[in-house]
């Protein structure tokens, strides 16, 4: 059962408003191909924007549930690093980006049902080979789509093969969805072309169609013998002098493209058949410091930064020009010996798989290192300075340094903040050692049951984790009610329940809706807690209808809510039709305020309320203070509908003017401003007056 006080019910919305009574998005992600389940997927919420807004990710066996989500029009793709392509709701390929398509309108308390059959990613490869001699040559692969937007790139291997099956544009692991794309490199695009820029070889490229998870090989990339340009230089040892003969050197155009190299035995690069541009360089090479040309130390160059983000040393880097085939010389590199971090994984004192990872002190990983059979790691190639460590194992509570746990979401990710920790420091070119880790094992299980208060029936009811008010993830309940979240780590977990028809709970019988924050469930190292069980009690519902006076604008949309007598929102419904529906209501007393507002095409702000509010029973109201004496309260018990109650709203007055800077009209989509008001039907223009005079 849940304690809930009495309160109002009104109509109301604001650009800001927040709905407690929110829907539910379930499904399964399966193989196109074999119709068996995908884990691991992520199915992402959008509006119309193209702001992501809520999302969750596939179970082991395909199923997933996105839950709380606000009432509203959403559009719906997955987005996964398991190289399928990542498709929209109808099924549409997401080619770079995931369209706009498709859009469902969830409305409170509505638990909407979508599925994904996934296809895997396509391949595409070939050679890429001077055009002179037939020679391997290592030069960037570019892949765009159809409308030459950058979807991924690939480094060609010593004999110039090169392999593309990846969308870096929607993240490293997306496959590439069926559609159709050019192939380029610097100076040469299939089939058989040669070109300058990649803009200027897109225009003279051969479109290659690509069919879903198909393989197609034979691309080959012929470069131009001459004209390309040519930046080299040598990569030494600060300290001795002597050349370094490992490691990546990175050369990135300024404002698309990369290539990469390795040094010779000598130490000495060149990345050849660049376009005449302006280009940056950075090199990583472990136990050294990264390197930004010219000779700026850049921590985050590390090769075990997949991306080598060398971070805002980068961005400041001196940029190198490159005329039509000009060989620029000099770009050289002079790295100190970087410090490095080691110790001990254990578990119970016993060694311990995983391993480490070394953060900055802005937060920013800098370097990570797997423990060995003895449970030893070492992080190398860290600039002096003061660093954080974390550890993590398979099985065990991740910690920071020193002894500080560090909590992972349900679905594995880091969310304590890693700078709480004891700092590390390093020197250049020395060792500091003993940074240990004793893990704990896990708080192996939270479960428990949720049932109907009024019949014990199970209910297979939405479940979300929360640790403090930060998410940790989602799951949904069996068929008979039963659920749970595995592999916690210690700490204070708050549990939440919502379904259709049920009034969301907190545990311990915390109405989610009335304000409530529930009990905490303790979770402490190796242990498991059970019982954390939930009797949602039948919620309530009201309708009614919305009806207009005269009107002498067109009415924006109708949003109804119910209040509490001090004005606090329990729930809330769009009007459709003038018709509504505010479910998920506990058992009490409520106001009721009915409210349009019209947002004007494309954007921009909106030129105000069609309509002055009104409360039940057709009280009007003024404005968003909109005081609620005089309104007609409506009481509800457990699981009944209370029907007609219906508004009317009169249309009301608006104040406008236009917005002026230094005398001039502004951006014309914000040069009014409107401000309603139910006094008047009456508008009150002064286009020319300046915002302090606007009447």
């Amino acid at each position: 059962m849940v304690r809930c006080c009495a309160v109002a019910l009104s109509l109301f919305l604001s650009a800001a408003s927040t709905f407690a009574q929110t829907a539910t998005v379930t499904g399964r992600v399966t193989a196109a191909a074999t119709g068996l389940p995908i884990s691991g997927v992520q199915i992402r919420l959008r509006d119309s924007g193209g702001a992501f807004l809520f999302a969750a990710s596939s179970a082991s066996t395909g199923t997933y549930t996105v839950t709380g989500v606000t009432p509203g029009t959403y559009y719906l793709s997955t987005h996964n690093g398991l190289g399928y392509a990542d498709e929209t709701r109808d099924g549409s390929p997401c080619v770079g980006v995931c369209d706009l398509v498709a859009p469902l309108i969830l409305a409170a308390g509505q638990a909407a049902q979508q599925d994904f059959a996934l296809d895997r990613g396509a391949v595409i490869s070939g050679r890429v080979l001077s055009a002179a001699t037939g020679q391997p040559v290592q030069s960037r692969v570019t892949l765009y789509s159809a409308n030459h937007l950058f979807i991924g790139l690939a480094i060609p291997q010593a004999d110039g093969t090169y392999v593309l099956n990846r969308q870096e544009y929607l993240g490293a692991g997306s496959g590439i969805a069926a559609s159709t794309y050019y192939v380029v490199a610097s100076g040469a695009a299939y089939n058989g072309v040669t070109c300058g820029s990649d803009a200027s070889c897109l225009s003279k490229a051969t479109p290659i169609r690509v069919a879903a998870a198909q393989a197609i090989s034979g691309i080959d990339l012929f470069l131009p013998a001459a004209g390309g340009g040519s930046i080299s230089g040598h990569i030494t040892d600060k300290a001795t002098g002597a050349p370094v003969t490992s490691g990546t050197v990175w050369v990135r155009g300024v404002g698309a493209g990369t290539w990469t190299a390795t040094p010779d035995a000598n130490g000495r690069f060149t990345i050849g058949s660049l376009s005449p541009g302006r280009y940056k360089a950075s090199v990583a090479v472990a136990d050294k410091v990264g390197q930004v040309f010219n000779g700026l130390d850049a921590p985050r160059c590390t090769p075990s930064v997949a991306s080598n983000d060398c971070g805002a040393e980068f961005a400041v880097g001196t940029e190198i020009p490159v005329g039509p085939g000009e060989a620029v010389t000099g770009v050289d590199f002079s790295l100190r010996n970087g410090g490095a971090i080691s110790g001990h994984i254990t578990r119970s004192g016993q060694p311990q798989g995983g391993g480490a990872q070394v953060f900055g002190s802005a937060g920013i990983a800098l370097g990570s290192a797997s423990a060995d059979a003895t449970g030893l790691y070492t992080v190398r190639g860290l600039a002096g300075g003061t660093y954080f460590v974390l550890a993590a194992s398979s099985g065990a509570a991740r910690m920071l340094y020193a002894s500080r746990s560090c909590p992972a979401s349900f679905s594995g990710s880091v969310v304590c903040t890693v700078t709480a920790g004891t700092p590390v420091t390093v020197a250049d070119g020395a060792t500091t050692a003993g940074i240990d880790f004793d893990l704990a094992p896990v708080a192996t299980t939270l479960a428990g049951k949720v049932t109907g208060a009024a019949n014990g029936a199970p209910i297979a009811a939405g479940m979300a984790l929360f640790l403090g008010d930060r998410s940790m993830g989602t799951t949904t309940a069996a068929s008979d009610g039963t659920y749970a979240f595995t592999n916690l780590e210690p700490g204070a977990y708050r549990v939440r329940a919502s379904a259709a028809g049920f009034v969301a709970e907190w545990f311990d019988n915390a109405c989610a809706v009335c304000g409530d924050r529930g009990t905490a469930v303790q979770m402490a190292s190796g242990a498991s807690v059970g019982n954390v069980d939930f009797q949602l009690d039948s919620a309530a519902k009201i309708t009614g209808r919305v009806t207009f006076g005269a009107a002498t604008r067109t009415a924006g949309s109708t949003v109804v809510e119910a209040l509490r007598a001090d004005g606090s929102q329990v729930a809330s419904a769009f009007a459709s039709g003038g018709v509504y529906t505010i479910d998920g209501l506990p058992a009490g007393s409520y106001i009721v305020r009915a409210r349009t507002i019209l947002a004007p095409a494309g954007g921009g702000i909106p030129q105000g309320h069609e309509y002055a509010p009104t409360l039940y029973d057709n009280v009007p109201c003024d404005g968003p203070t909109c005081p609620l004496t005089g309104a007609t309260p409506v009481t509800v018990s457990a699981g009944s509908t209370v029907s007609g109650i219906d508004l009317t709203l009169q249309p009301g007055g608006f104040i406008e003017g236009n917005i002026l800077a230094d005398g001039a009209p502004i951006d014309p989509a914000f040069s009014v401003a409107s401000f309603p008001t139910r006094h008047s039907p009456a508008c009150i223009s002064s286009p020319d007056s300046a915002p302090e005079s606007t009447s």
